[in-house]
């Protein structure tokens, strides 16, 4: 049993002894005073620009379906069984917005009404998902955006794909991974990705502002002093460059993660 899944338990035990203190059945909760293990932060995969954009090319026109489902969900940050999901009632096409709503879960195999956190986002599309869910305008509005045996997708198609592509394999839940590291390099802010993604807690959002350390080279060398003090004019103009970037999110921050060859 994982720290994750035990301290969630730990917390359903205080609630329920909290409730029989409540209702006088317990004096006290003998669950008062027992900490939370604490949980390392864990490490995760992406994708580098130049692998997303590798993968893309390799499967655009071999396999057009898993092309659509993967650039879907490395461009919305989309969970698995959110994309699972989908249906065409959540696709805003005159404000070019995604309503993730809905959640598959592999457990039960049914659609839940709502997401893992509980509560209803939008997601701007860009362009390349603008153009692989405009062909899908006309569908009635219960019908699933991305059908298919998403087990048999993951194991069958986007696994052998990869290594075809001489790509290190990354899972599916990787492709949110990306999104949120993508958003953080190209400068977006915490605040935004923490909505794009629908985080209950911006402490799982600050771990995508740890970027890839080759992402990081050069960035401490303005801390060295140069002869008539430090380079206060270049760090001056590089942070109101970071503050342009980090300004609140509009569509045309999230279009930066297109590739225009393929609109």
């Amino acid at each position: 049993m994982s720290p994750k899944t035990i301290n969630l338990i730990l917390g359903l035990a205080r609630k329920i002894f909290k409730c029989a203190v409540l209702w006088e059945y317990l004096r006290i909760s003998p669950a008062d005073g027992i900490s939370d293990i604490k949980i390392r932060e864990q490490d995760y995969d992406f994708w580098l620009f130049e692998e997303r954009d590798k993968f893309l090319d390799e499967v655009r026109v071999k396999d057009p379906d898993l092309f659509e489902i993967i650039a879907f969900a490395v461009f919305t940050g989309f969970r698995r069984g959110e994309v699972q999901a989908l249906q065409r009632d959540c696709l805003d096409f005159d404000r070019k917005f995604i309503v993730a709503k809905r959640s598959y879960c592999s457990i039960t195999r049914k659609v839940n009404e709502y997401t893992k956190g509980k509560k209803i986002r939008r997601v701007p599309m860009n362009d390349v998902v603008f153009n692989i869910l405009e062909k899908r305008m006309d569908l009635p509005g219960w019908h699933q955006v991305f059908p298919g045996d998403y087990d048999h997708i993951v194991e069958r198609w986007f696994k052998p794909a990869q290594k075809a592509a001489f790509i290190e394999p990354i899972s599916f839940h990787d492709l949110r991974h990306t999104f949120g590291s993508h958003l953080a390099m190209l400068g977006v802010s915490v605040f935004d990705i923490q909505k794009l993604m629908g985080h209950s807690d911006i402490r799982t959002t600050m771990r995508y502002m740890h970027l890839a350390p080759d992402h990081l080279t050069g960035v401490t060398q303005v801390l060295i002093p140069e002869t008539g003090g430090f380079k206060k004019i270049q760090y001056a103009e590089e942070a109101v460059e970071t503050a342009r970037k980090r300004e609140l999110f509009t569509q045309s921050s999230l279009q930066k993660l297109a590739i225009r060859k393929w609109h």
